[in-house]
């Protein structure tokens, strides 16, 4: 996966965890536990396997990470 490909899915996944867990917190849930865990486990992966990531700090993902 190209870097900009790459850029495109962290755009996305970040701004899918966003949306939903703030669903979660301060409207009517969108998603289950179980599908949101995986949502943010898919982030906190491809900022693992991409550090650069890591130094935007785009996401709580990115908090969580020994970059």
């Amino acid at each position: 996966m190209d870097h900009e490909s790459v850029k495109r899915l962290h755009a996305d996944l970040n701004a899918r965890v966003k949306y939903f867990r703030w669903h979660y917190y301060y409207g009517t849930p969108l998603l289950g536990d179980r599908a949101f865990d995986i949502l943010y486990n898919n982030l906190t992966w491809l900022e693992s396997a991409h550090p650069y990531f890591c130094l935007l700090y785009t996401s709580d993902a990115a908090d969580d990470l020994l970059c």
